[in-house]
């Protein structure tokens, strides 16, 4: 079995990985914020450590061991898209020199988004092989990660994962539409005609990473004269089910399973999303704290599409989700009902 070092191992991906790879019989070490909460992490089995992507020297200490290196740390919304490109962009490109200092650098599996990728043309699927072209803030500075850290491609064996839409037990993201439905019956859409999205069960990306770690493809150390890889695609895997239902359609699945027959399909087309984004994020900067529901989000959820091909890493790692989209929902909101969280 391996040594894995887990950044971000706090949050929502790190909180199910981290006792996934426990149960593999791996030693997991943990690198976590100063005085973030680790109550789910102890007693688990688990290193626990204090430090994160900018403190170096703590870098130089978590990895000392690590055959492998998960890197989940990282924002999904802030105040500034200069905030987001020093924690995602910058934070994963020190993680990765610091690997790349060791006399036997770890493998390094750094975790990055769908959204660096950016939307295709509705009716296609994205392919690792597509040229990276972000529409979002939140893009731009995952694909700035991906790009940091195949800088250290010649000295350390990286590989990258591009997951979807991420959901399962502790994710908050999506409990509050699985709430409107299950309290209102309404499912509000911000699209005429919403994209299709790639998603991926919490516990179906944890297997994907180990296979990624033990197995996968590794960046090519040549880079081209604009910091893109000379191969495109490769060392790169998109995490996502084979299942990619639109923002619509995503309602009318989880009604029945969280007992509405029916969901009423609110479409918004036009500035009502945009505005009521822009006042909640008038609103989030009055509290000190950034909001999911932003209009960086928006403008992902009116592009074209979100679909993604789950065929490469199938092909070469064998992988797919254990289960099918609907009954991993369903998995997902029996978890949140056994919580008292719906």
């Amino acid at each position: 079995m391996s040594s894995f070092l887990v950044t971000g191992a706090t949050g929502f991906i790190g909180a199910n990985l981290t006792p996934y790879l426990l149960a593999r019989g791996h030693h997991v070490r943990c690198l976590v914020r100063p005085g973030s909460n680790s109550e789910l992490l102890q007693g688990q089995g688990c290193e626990i450590l204090q430090g994160n992507l900018e403190d170096e020297s703590a870098l130089v200490e978590a990895i000392e061991r690590a055959d492998v290196v998960v890197n989940l740390a990282g924002l999904t919304a802030a105040f500034s898209k200069q905030k987001l490109i020093e924690v995602n962009g910058e934070g994963a490109g020190r993680l990765a020199r610091v690997c790349a200092q060791r006399t036997s650098p770890p493998i390094l599996v750094h975790i990055s988004s769908i959204a660096a990728s950016g939307p295709i043309a509705r009716g296609k699927l994205r392919t690792e092989n597509d040229p990276p072209e972000p529409i979002s803030d939140y893009g731009e500075s995952k694909l700035a990660g991906e790009l940091a850290v195949q800088e250290y491609a010649a000295q350390v064996p990286i590989t990258i994962l591009r997951p979807g839409v991420v959901f399962g037990p502790r994710d908050q993201g999506m409990l509050p539409i699985f709430k409107a439905i299950r309290r209102m019956g309404l499912h509000a859409v911000p699209a005429l005609h919403p994209p299709p999205i790639s998603y991926l069960y919490v516990d179906d990306l944890s297997n994907l990473i180990e296979r990624a770690a033990l197995h996968g493809e590794r960046l090519p150390a040549a880079m081209s004269g604009n910091g893109h890889a000379t191969e495109p695609g490769q060392g790169i895997y998109f995490a996502v089910a084979p299942e990619h239902p639109d923002y619509a359609e995503l309602g009318r699945m989880v009604s029945p399973l969280v007992g509405r027959p029916t969901a009423f399909i609110l479409h918004m087309p036009g500035p009502v999303p945009v505005l009521l984004a822009g006042a909640n994020q008038v609103l989030a900067r009055l509290k000190g704290r950034p909001v999911q529901f932003n209009r960086d989000k928006i403008r992902e959820a009116r592009a074209t599409s979100w679909a993604c091909s789950h065929h490469k890493a199938a092909r070469q790692l064998d992988f797919l989700p254990a289960r099918p989209l609907r009954e991993r929902l369903e998995q997902t909101i029996d978890w949140y009902r056994q919580e008292k969280w719906l």
